[in-house]
């Protein structure tokens, strides 16, 4: 992908300073042992079903995912379950014209209260829907786009805060710039959803991708590739100018990409991957203002290489960050986990995910979940069979009751004869597939086992902490 333009740098007095952690928490098999559930396969369907999501409100979880129907393109499909997973309903299908995307560009999930949305690639354009009913039903439609914007669709996002619900996408035109384009849906009584007109966040920079967003209340922020960030204050009635969060210089042909978003409160993160130094590290740059100002973006990834994949969550003070990297000192990728506790104002050693290096190396993406009462989970996919991609990959699982601190050893969720797709390019997903709410965690992947890709479940508990 081709880095953007330059954005405004930050002056040095808006900036507020980060530095990692003295201390470094460490995984320890005897912090928390999840209680694993039973393995559902909830599509046990002949058609190819991929790229899974969960999200989770109280006891009620709701997955969506794509499917090949045969003779036919992909369509988007949903189920919903009110008893933390031990019944489901009927698959709901999506049915529009065209196709949706199986991978980078397939549904993306965000629940709140009553509120299920979704977003996905359909037909190279943007699809919604929206249930207030906590995916009973849904009301659902395609973006109409001005005809100045109109192009490929791809790279679409979700967030959902109070009354409203945000969708931001990327538009790759067949001449010009490729904007991040942004729609507001707000719930103006009755469960009635008014839309606002899709516009462009990023107009003035060309070639960008890989947007995302994040809310919390009135304020609204996306990030995109080249690693520009924007914020409202105003449910994005209104956006600040695009300011660029990736370092400066680096070497010839240095990346940037593949930005990850997260906000608590005041605390906004912004992660990414950055060949800036010559070798791909994790960076992380915090706001401590809502996105008024920034730190400089930092190396999380003190001491590794290839460091890829990179992905954040927000919990009150705390701030979770996961990626697949080497450590040059036990050689091997394998996944980590890198803790702050303090607002994101220092952050943690890396920490070896499940504590115990896994038999061969790590290839996807990792994910994270975590309940606001310091349980915090990290879910990532690894082949101990030594294959690639389609072979006999597993999904792994570690947790820890203690906001971080410590961790328990990983356990396999899947038992998979022919592979499983987590996270990830190529064949994966994007995510979230991992979300937790009280003492329950939700995992789901897609395992190659049974017919020709399922989605599989499982609803797992944690012991009470103490």
């Amino acid at each position: 992908m081709r880095a953007g333009s330059k954005g405004p740098l930050f002056s040095a007095a808006s900036i507020v300073f980060v530095t990692f952690m003295l201390f470094s928490p460490v995984a320890s098999a005897q912090s928390v042992t999840v209680n694993l559930g039973t393995i559902q396969n909830l599509t046990n369907s002949p058609n190819a079903s991929t790229a899974p999501v969960v999200a989770t409100v109280g006891s009620h979880v709701y997955v969506a995912w794509e499917e090949k129907l045969v003779g036919q393109k992909h369509q988007t499909f949903f189920m919903t379950s009110a008893d933390n997973g031990t019944t489901w309903s009927a698959p709901m299908q999506f049915s529009m014209a065209g196709g949706a995307s199986p991978q980078t560009s397939a549904v993306q999930i965000a629940a709140l209260g009553s509120y299920v949305a979704l977003t996905w690639e359909q037909n190279n354009q943007t699809a919604w829907a929206i249930s207030t009913n906590m995916g009973s039903t849904f009301t659902s439609g395609m973006f109409t786009v001005p005809s100045t914007l109109t192009g490929t669709m791809s790279g679409e996002a979700v967030a959902a805060c109070g009354s409203w619900i945000y969708f931001s996408w990327s538009d790759i035109k067949t001449a010009g710039g490729r904007p991040i384009l942004f729609v507001a849906a707000h719930d103006t009584g009755g469960g009635v959803f008014t839309f606002t007109t899709p516009k462009a966040l990023s107009s003035t920079y060309s070639a960008h991708l890989e947007d995302e967003i994040a809310c919390v209340g009135n304020n609204v922020y996306a990030v995109w590739d080249s690693i520009y960030f924007v914020r409202s204050i105003n449910n994005g009635v209104t956006f600040s100018s695009a300011r660029q969060l990736a370092p400066t210089g680096g070497v010839s042909g240095s990346l940037s990409r593949e930005p990850m978003i997260a906000a608590a409160g005041s605390d906004v993160y912004v992660t990414f991957p950055s060949n800036s130094n010559g070798a791909y590290q994790a960076y992380v740059a915090v706001s401590q203002d809502s996105g008024v100002t920034f730190s400089a973006a930092r190396i999380v990834s003190v001491g590794m290489t290839s460091t890829r994949e990179v992905q954040v969550l927000a919990s009150a003070h705390n701030a979770y960050i996961t990626t697949r990297g080497k450590d040059p000192n036990t050689g091997g990728t394998q996944e980590y986990v890198y803790v702050s506790n303090n607002d994101g104002t220092t952050f943690s050693s890396p920490i070896l995910a499940g504590g115990a290096k896994l038999p061969n190396p790590e290839n996807g993406f990792g994910g994270l979940a975590a309940n606001g009462k310091g349980d915090v989970y990290v879910q990532w996919i690894h082949n101990p069979s030594g294959k690639t991609f389609k072979g006999i990959q597993q999904i792994y699982l570690s947790a820890s009751q203690d906001n971080g601190t410590s961790w328990g050893a990983a356990q396999q969720l899947s038992q998979s004869t022919n592979g499983t797709l987590g996270y990830g390019d190529p064949n994966g997903g994007q995510g979230p597939q991992v979300a937790a709410n009280g003492n329950w965690v939700y995992s789901v992947w897609v395992d190659m086992s049974t017919n020709s890709g399922d989605v599989y479940f499982m609803a797992s508990t944690v012991p009470t902490a103490g």
